[in-house]
């Protein structure tokens, strides 16, 4: 939207200040005094004939902001003529990190081969001679998003004039019509908000803190207005359009969702000019908060004692990585994770490495509980070892733990544990070795409230 120029007068005189600072032209009142206008024809400055010069339109469908913009028509300049129309800047002196930018179009969908050129004098306003071609464009350059859509030409790709920091200059905003028989062949412009500032420069070292359903999006940089973001779920290219502005740095995004990726760009908003995107930051949320998280245990072991030569095994929940896990030298190794209650999580030994057979491991739950063993010699490389749901809450009625052996006789033994619950009555077996776990209805079972 147009910034109308209608504040104090020490506001308007910093607006068109000719030292370092900020220049900008809107043309709601008309085109100003100390700019300048006139036309050429076939290189030719004059004053007569029938070339068009610039002047305003208030016309709706021509205007680009506000009620009025500058505005050149088209006439019939004859057969083999070139004609230019010339709009000149006051003169500017260029700030550090200065850039240019204009609002512009054109207004049939015609391509008449019509040239827009920006051109730059360091010397005179009205010396043709003294200008060079800087920026130039052609129809579809013009009106990029189509021949009756307003254009800011400046923020992508940005127009530069670092050549000219310090130095006073002249802009000149030049139409050339080229007209090969006897009737027109060119269309017209439309011009506005033609500003000369310093750089809003892009924010750098985009990052991001994040839990399962939250972000803080950080990144470093200085801005006088506002931060825009744009943010996507996925990998994905941006659109260049924000979808979130903000003050503060870090920046919160919270309603995500967990173990998902999501992309983000930032520029920053000076008010009258944005800065480059900067971006693409990607990165995926976590599987769970910590209060829903419990830690198992993975017991490596390797028959030889010399580690697991190179094999490795990927603990993952939700297809995300949660823990590679490999021996890197010795017997055994126990390793910790924290893994999210209630979600499924995959033990995957991957391919790579040596000495397969001597690889063992053993999965134990936050409760000391085993639940699952991979006996060395067992098992195959690239393969799903063992999936299972994790389960945090503890159980109401734990098995016991530290059993120990006491005295042992031909026909009993003596046995006690730790009682790690509440419970006061036992169910107790003894079986030949390699029985495996009792299923709970053996008639050897023995029911006692005895301990040892």
């Amino acid at each position: 939207m147009k910034r109308f120029l209608l504040l104090s007068t020490m506001f308007m005189l910093l607006l068109t200040s000719r030292g370092y600072g900020q220049f900008i032209e809107d043309f709601e009142a008309g085109i100003p005094a100390d700019w300048a206008t006139f036309k050429t024809v076939n290189g030719a400055v004059v004053v007569g004939g029938p070339a068009p010069n610039w002047g305003t339109t208030t016309t709706g469908t021509l205007v680009c902001e506000g009620t009025q913009s500058a505005y050149i028509d088209r006439t019939n300049i004859g057969a083999g003529n070139v004609a230019e129309g010339w709009l000149v800047t006051p003169q500017i002196t260029v700030p550090p990190n200065g850039r240019l930018y204009f609002t512009a179009k054109q207004t049939f969908a015609i391509d008449y081969g019509t040239e827009y050129i920006v051109r730059i004098s360091q010397a005179s306003q009205t010396n043709i001679e003294d200008f060079e071609d800087f920026y130039v464009l052609d129809e579809n350059g013009l009106s990029p998003l189509g021949w009756d859509q307003c254009f800011e030409h400046g923020v992508t790709p940005t127009i530069n004039l670092d050549d000219y920091v310090g130095e006073n200059i002249y802009i000149a905003f030049v139409k050339k019509d080229t007209q090969p028989a006897g009737a027109p062949n060119a269309d017209r412009m439309v011009l506005d908000m033609v500003k000369v500032l310093e750089a809003c420069l892009p924010p750098s070292n985009l990052g991001v803190v994040t839990q399962s359903t939250t972000a803080q999006l950080t990144w470093a940089g200085i801005t006088s207005g506002t931060w825009e973001i744009e943010f996507l779920e996925g990998n994905v290219t941006g659109t260049g359009t924000p979808t979130h502005s903000g003050n503060t740095v870090p920046f919160e995004m919270d309603g995500l969702t967990a173990a998902t990726t999501y992309t983000y760009y930032v520029r920053a908003n000076c008010g009258d000019s944005v800065s480059e995107w900067a971006g693409p930051f990607t990165f995926t949320t976590g599987n769970c908060g910590d209060i829903s998280q419990c830690n198992y245990s993975f017991i490596l072991t390797d028959t030889f004692g010399d580690g697991w030569n190179g094999n490795t095994m990927t603990v993952s929940q939700n297809g995300i990585e949660i823990e590679v896990l490999t021996l890197g030298a010795g017997t055994t190794t126990t390793i910790q994770v924290a893994l999210c209650e209630g979600m499924p999580f995959d033990l995957f030994w991957n391919t790579g490495g040596n000495f397969v057979g001597e690889v063992g491991i053993t999965v134990v739950d936050a409760f000391g509980e085993i639940i699952f063993i991979k006996p060395p010699g067992t098992g195959a490389q690239g393969t799903l070892l063992f999936s299972d749901v994790v389960n945090c809450t503890p159980p109401t009625c734990p098995r016991p733990v530290s059993v120990a052996i006491g005295e042992i006789n031909m026909n009993d033994v003596e046995i006690s544990w730790v009682e790690a619950g509440s419970a006061t009555t036992w169910e107790v077996i003894v079986q030949p070795l390699g029985s495996g776990y009792p299923d709970g209805t053996e008639p050897e079972i023995i029911t006692t409230t005895d301990n040892p």
